[in-house]
This record gives C-alpha cells, structure tokens and sequence, in this order.
C-alpha cells in the first residue's frame, strides 16, 4: 500500500481517511452515550443527531475498501503486518498507564490483560481483523489478477447480493456471513470491491442514477431509526448495519466520491498526508479498554450536552485532541519503532 501511495499519491483517500476517523469518533461519542434514543427525532438536535448517526455507517466500511484499492496493486511485505501488531501493542499499553493514571477506579486484571495482549481484547477487534485481511491479500490479489473484469463485477455483484443484500432482507440468514461486518469475510469483500475500483477505475461512473440511488439508501436507513421505536419487529431486519446493503452502497459512493478530489497546493497536501498517518491512532486511542468508557460515558457523555450546540462543538472538539495526541504519538512511535528495526537487523548480522 505503501508503494503505491508514493507513486501515485491520492489525496483524496487521504482527506476520506481523516474523514472517516471522525466519523468514527462522532460513532463511539453518540453511541456509547445513547443519546441517539434519548434525543429521537423530537427536536433539532434530534435530527441532526440521527442524521449524524446514518452517516457515520461506511466509516469502517471505508477503511477496508482503501486498503483493497492500494494493496492489490502491491507486494506482500510481512512489515506491515509487524508494524500494526507493533503500533496496537504500543498505543495499548500507553493508554492503560494514562487511564489508570486518569482513573485508576477502572483498574482490572482484565484490563490489565487485555493491555499487555491487545489483540485477544474485543476492544482491537478491527486490528485483528486487519491483519488477517493483510495476510490473506497476497492470495486474493492471485486471484484477482487472473480473472476477467466481467469475472471480477460478477464476484462484487454476487457478493453482494449474498453477504449484504439477502442478509438484510432475509434476517434469518445471517449465519451466512461468518464474523458479520466485523469478519473476515466481510473484509474480503470490501477488499474485492476497493481492488475492482482500481482496476477498473475508467468504468465506475458516478452519474444522476448512482445519486438517486444513494440517497434513497441515507433515507431509508434515516427512516428506519425514526420507525424502530413505534414498530419493535423491524428490529429483525438489519438495516442499519454496516453490512446492510444500503449502508455498502453509502460506503462505496464516499469512497468513489473522494476520488477524483485534487489539492495543488503542497503545505496543505503535506498537512493532510501527515494527519492522515494518524487517523489510527486515533482509533488506538478511544477503543482502549481505560480509555473508552472514561471518555465517552464519564467525560463527554453526549447525553451531557443533548439540548444544546455544545453537542457538536464537543464532538468536534474531541476529535481535533485525539487527533493531535495521535499525531504526537506516532511521532514517539516511529522512533521508537525504527530504532528497534535496526537493532534487530543488527542483531540478525550478528548471528549469521
């Protein structure tokens, strides 16, 4: 992925990353304060919350289908896959000692567990996930690469068909996706779907039909949380979800929207490419077993702010911390991360 990106540098994705990380920061905030049911559709704040709420859907979505755009295209390199069991065991470990210095009341040995073996934690659950996709991409590239364009639209289709559309209207199936949205196989999917767009970049049009159609996916899932509470039984259908078919067809217009986005100017592009590089700490960051329910239920509960504007200046607030503290932090981990490479590669010297 790397590679790539140097070669041919997509700003874009870049702002889409950034982009997408709020999305999931506003996610955890509205989410893990269930502010959303609190508020309904009863006031304004209500209804931007619950828009809010329909929009952060593709931002996980979004992450896979970057990865599949960039890497289909590039060489295995076990490093990468070093690097983030690296980077999630340093941000894990970093962040239990803040959280237990903010509020040692939170202290566990679970806690304590899930900080020192991060990747068993369900905290880190698309670390996990991530790294599994990493490791089985240099076979789904073989694959790939030696299907027919027709070959590959069929794949994306009938994958869709089966693991997104039949899912959401066939509630009873779900057994069908093995792991859901937070699954191995989901990911593979994404990663059909992002491979496809670069391959095939010139046939994705995004004309008035894919416009209509997309906003009738952001409504109808709008319409869903505001009919949930009167009807309870539609409940069983996942619509909602990230791997609905409606949340896949807002993951996939994001993504192809941010595409064709250009920056002439180079500071602002260097800021965006650095920012960008932090987006995941970001993640690493609130998804801490300390940090997560400190900071989104005893902090900046959202419930806190429901009748007034500070629900969003917060919100907003919070993301510009986290990522400034994510960029710091990767700063410290690069050194850190470097330093001990090249040790290690002194010591292989040695030995050999």
């Amino acid at each position: 992925m790397n590679v790539l990106a140097k070669k041919e540098r997509n700003i874009g994705l870049d702002i889409l990353r950034i982009l997408s990380m709020f999305l999931i920061t506003a996610r955890h905030y509205i989410g893990y304060s269930g502010v959303t049911e609190s508020l309904g559709f009863s006031s304004l704040n209500g209804i931007f919350v619950n828009v809010l709420s329909v929009t952060v859907i593709p931002a996980t979505n979004i992450f896979v289908l970057i990865s599949g755009y960039f890497l289909v295209n590039s060489a295995f390199k076990p490093q990468r896959i070093v690097k983030i069991w690296a980077e999630t065991f340093f941000y894990s470990v970093l962040f239990f000692i803040v959280g237990l210095i903010l509020n040692f009341k939170r202290f566990s040995l679970s806690n304590l567990i899930f900080a020192l073996l991060p990747f068993v934690s369900r905290h880190y659950w698309f670390s996990v996930t991530y790294i599994v996709l990493i490791l089985v991409s240099p076979f789904l590239n073989k694959v790939i690469i030696s299907i027919t364009e027709k070959e590959h639209r069929l794949l994306v289709v009938g994958g869709g068909i089966l693991l997104s559309g039949w899912t959401t209207i066939v509630y009873f199936s779900q057994g069908v996706v093995t792991g859901g949205n937070r699954g191995l196989l989901w990911f593979m999917y994404l990663y059909l779907i992002g491979a496809y767009i670069n391959l095939y970049r010139e046939k994705i049009k995004f004309n008035a039909i894919n416009i209509i159609v997309t906003v009738f996916s952001f409504v109808v899932i709008l319409a869903y949380n505001f009919l949930l509470p009167k009807l309870s039984f539609i409940s069983n259908f996942p619509i909602n979800t990230d791997d609905s078919v409606f949340s896949l067809i807002l993951s996939v217009a994001l993504f192809v929207a941010f595409l064709n986005i250009r920056i002439n100017n180079k500071k602002i592009k260097e800021i965006v490419v650095a920012l960008a590089a932090s987006s995941f700490g970001v993640y690493l960051i609130q998804e801490n077993c300390m940090i997560r329910y400190f900071l989104w239920q005893d902090t900046v509960n959202a419930n806190k702010f429901a009748d007034s504007i500070l629900l969003f200046v917060v919100l907003l607030v919070c993301f510009v911390v986290l990522l400034a503290m994510s960029y710091c932090c990767e700063k410290i981990f690069s050194v850190i991360y470097g330093k001990s490479l090249e040790k290690l590669k002194r010591i292989a010297k040695v030995k050999r």
